[in-house]
């Protein structure tokens, strides 16, 4: 998966072992709902002769994205808000960075709305 085929999720709250906690959680449930998803995020410190890093509390959801998918990625999204697991959950693609904070119907809407204008939209719409 290339970058641009890739949108990155970050828990926003709680420290270190918490985020990662959480993001687990989440990358377990957008698995079971067939989302494509890779633990880490980020780009390596300086002078790190790796090509990835693992960044905790962060996962990347890749691959085409459908409107189904889009969708359930903001179920579990907002899901994990609204259960509690975490505060505030951070996407980014590219330039483009959405902040989740609420579990109500406008902001799954407004994630949705977001995931669809990303670089993963798959061009069948399916």
């Amino acid at each position: 998966m290339t970058s641009d085929e890739t949108i990155t999720l970050s828990v926003q709250d709680g420290g270190t072992t918490e985020a990662a906690r959480a993001a687990t959680a989440i990358a377990r449930e957008l698995v079971r709902e067939g989302v494509a998803v890779v633990p880490g995020g980020g780009t390596p410190p300086d002078g790190s002769k790796g090509g990835s890093h693992l960044e905790p509390g962060s996962l990347t959801i890749g691959a085409a994205g459908s409107l189904q998918a889009f969708r359930s990625i903001s179920r579990v999204v907002t899901g994990a808000i609204r259960r509690g697991l975490v505060g505030r959950i951070s996407l980014a693609d590219g330039d483009r960075k959405l902040v989740v904070d609420s579990s109500s119907r406008e902001s799954e809407e407004a994630l949705v709305a977001w995931l669809h204008r990303s670089k993963i939209v798959d061009p069948d719409g399916k």
